[in-house]
């Protein structure tokens, strides 16, 4: 912001200094005079699309946190979680975005693994190449009604994929909208953060002590989301503790 009035306050002057005609004049004070006015406008604008759309809405009915300190797992869909474990773990988000376009969602979460865990030896293969639309091969498969997922032609889903892709079946609610009004900040007693399933949550609520867990997840058919207590919101969507294979 600041560098763009200093570029406006200096460019304004010189343009009508270099101006040889009068409607040259004149188009520079225009702007000149609109450019000011213009720019509270967009920015109140701007203010305001933060404010619309159910997640945001919703934010009013979290829980109190003057009554005891709160963490809220909002379930994002898989794509995002995928997402936020490669950028956590060092990938550039142009790969990230070549990784979920052309490879098969097993595929993706096994690197994805494979990268948070930090494993010795080679990584598992995965297509790279900067090339526009999806991988080769790449097929749909629908898991339950309107969740649909890429597989390459007789790729066999492993349990823990399978959890994972599964547990999208009622929707999402991503976490960025919310995230900037309830940041994890040290002290903070309302926390907005991702699910991304009881074994990685668990890491979190342990080095949160205290703070009581819930569960965001959608509403369906347009409805607000629902907010439900931790436990429950894993057996809806998770089916309680992971099994061995997916830790």
């Amino acid at each position: 912001g600041p560098a763009w009035v200093a570029l406006w306050v200096v460019a304004v002057p010189r343009l009508a200094a270099a101006s040889r005609s009068g409607l040259a004049r004149r188009v520079v004070g225009w702007v000149a005079t609109l450019c000011p006015v213009a720019a509270p406008v967009l920015a109140w604008e701007r203010g305001a699309a933060y404010r619309t759309g159910p997640e945001i809405a919703d934010l009013e009915t979290l829980p109190d946190p003057a009554v005891r300190p709160a963490i809220v797992f909002a379930h994002g869909s898989r794509s995002t979680r995928n997402a936020s474990r490669l950028v956590a773990a060092g990938m550039r988000r142009d790969s990230v975005e070549t990784a979920l376009r052309r490879n098969s969602v097993c595929r993706v979460d096994t690197y994805a693994r494979w990268r948070a865990g930090g494993a010795v030896g080679p990584p598992p293969s995965l297509d790279l190449e900067a090339r526009p639309g999806p991988g080769p091969g790449l097929r749909p498969r629908e898991l339950s009604p309107g969740n649909r997922v890429a597989v390459e032609p007789g790729e066999r889903l492993t349990p823990a994929c399978l959890r994972e892709a599964t547990s999208d079946r009622l929707g999402s609610v991503e976490l960025e909208p919310l995230l900037w009004q309830a940041p994890p900040l040290p002290g903070a007693r309302l926390i907005v953060a991702r699910d991304l399933g009881p074994v990685a949550n668990a890491v979190v609520l342990d080095s949160l002590g205290g703070y009581h867990p819930y569960v965001l997840v959608d509403g369906g058919h347009g409805r607000h989301p629902r907010l439900l207590d931790y436990r429950e919101g894993m057996e809806l969507l998770w089916r309680g503790a992971a099994p061995p294979e997916s830790r």
